[in-house]
């Protein structure tokens, strides 16, 4: 993506399965990127869990809030 965030997300099923949150659960991502990892553990966490994102890159928060809107 041209001058803006581009992020590819790694081991996706690995990370989601060994943090293994619980429904309802409470998760802080302190390195949010483009929301992928993000994205797979609000799924997990249902509709009464809660993820906070942090990130330093603006352009990455932007591209998080995008994917991760349906939330």
């Amino acid at each position: 993506m041209t001058g803006g965030f581009a992020h590819r997300t790694v081991m996706l099923e690995e990370v989601a399965e060994e943090l293994s949150p619980p429904e309802g659960g409470v998760i802080v991502d302190c390195t949010l990127g483009g929301g992928g990892h993000a994205e797979a553990l609000l799924e997990r966490l249902g509709s009464t869990g809660k993820l906070v994102g942090l990130d330093r890159d603006s352009d990455a928060l932007r591209a998080a809030t995008r994917r991760l809107e349906r939330f």
